[in-house]
């Protein structure tokens, strides 16, 4: 019967694709097989030149930039602290916030306390948007 002994012929194909496979990768065109590998020769490297650089420099972070971000940090610690949520962002010479708690007196008690830390930051007025997009109020410093 058919099906019964050893399977020969699955064995004796699995085989011949194991060789052709490790054939072609040692005699195969590819530039990366072992035979191209070793008959590359070494580049030369001049040791009087300094190694190129590889990776772009690290942008450079403006003390202002780092002012005005640990200002509306803690303008918007702040507002947490109280519960008052809110989203606070420069935008040029301004401060947005962007809170559903616009008209709550708390909000705007925490913005007089922080002022003259936004105004060292240099920021010069400050915009409350509630969360449809509306300009609840706006001041400057």
């Amino acid at each position: 019967m058919a099906g019964e002994g050893f399977p020969w012929l699955q064995v004796g194909v699995g085989a011949a694709a194991a060789l052709a496979a490790i054939l072609w990768w040692i005699f195969g065109d590819d530039e990366n097989g072992p035979r191209r590998r070793a008959a590359a020769p070494e580049p030369m490297v001049d040791q009087d030149e300094p190694p190129a650089m590889t990776a772009a420099p690290a942008p450079v972070v403006d003390a202002v930039d780092d002012r005005r971000a640990d200002a509306t940090g803690a303008l918007e610690r702040n507002l947490g602290e109280d519960q008052l949520w809110a989203t606070v962002r420069g935008d040029g010479d301004a401060v947005v916030v962007q809170s559903a708690f616009c008209a709550d007196p708390g909000l705007a008690a925490r913005v007089d306390a922080a002022v003259v830390e936004l105004r060292a930051a240099g920021f010069r007025s400050l915009r409350c948007v509630e969360q449809h997009g509306s300009i609840a109020f706006e001041r400057a410093f």
